[in-house]
């Protein structure tokens, strides 16, 4: 369990823990931290899109922005759902995700339909290792945009030659995008190599 004073302080735990390859969840009885074997991760020429998937991008129903609003996006993937009406995104955690976007960290993709947020996704970016935290979809307006949410995610990060996207732990969802699972160890390995690899997102210098 994390025992922290402030936001701030979470947010720094939480920085050290992905250099690291650990991550933080709120389970309702405080931060603890995830380490998970195997990794749900893709690599950089991984990603999958099917047919179907392909029509509703090429569909243009949708409209992709990215960072325009991450605290709408989080809030939203924090919002209770059918069939998942607890979150592990407490209010004390989505403080301290706010702290790391003021500081650049954390960035979003937005999917919207006639300017309704109906899906997207979050994580933070670190070298050449984007950590996917989260993503969402409103249906019926908002069916599959949190796929197209990931896969805008993705092309945008094999441009910017970040070669290593983590999604912690497989679903059939990530499955049907290419995502697959490896090893601790291999993880370790993979994580080390990319956190050795300066990348910049859109601009930013760091």
């Amino acid at each position: 369990m994390v025992c922290v004073e402030s936001p701030a302080q979470l947010a720094q735990a939480m920085l050290r823990g992905y250099a690291a390859g650990a991550f933080a969840m709120d389970d309702g009885d405080g931060v603890h931290w995830y380490d998970p074997d195997p990794r749900a991760v893709l690599g950089p020429r991984g990603l999958h899109v099917s047919r179907s998937l392909r029509r509703t991008l090429d569909a243009g129903h949708f409209s992709i922005t990215m960072d325009r609003d991450t605290a709408a996006v989080i809030r939203a993937c924090a919002a209770p759902a059918q069939g998942r009406e607890d979150t592990w995104l407490s209010p004390a955690f989505m403080a301290a995700v706010m702290v790391l976007i003021e500081q650049g960290w954390v960035h979003s993709v937005e999917v919207w339909r006639e300017e309704v947020l109906v899906g997207g996704v979050y994580g933070v970016h670190m070298n050449g290792v984007f950590f996917a935290e989260s993503m969402f979809s409103r249906p019926p307006v908002g069916r599959d945009a949190s796929k197209v949410a990931l896969v805008h995610l993705v092309e945008h990060c094999q441009g910017r030659g970040i070669e290593l996207i983590d999604c912690q732990f497989l679903t059939d969802h990530l499955v049907s995008l290419g995502f697959v699972e490896i090893s601790r160890s291999r993880w370790r390995t993979q994580l080390h190599a990319a956190m050795m690899t300066p990348t910049v997102w859109m601009g930013d210098e760091r």
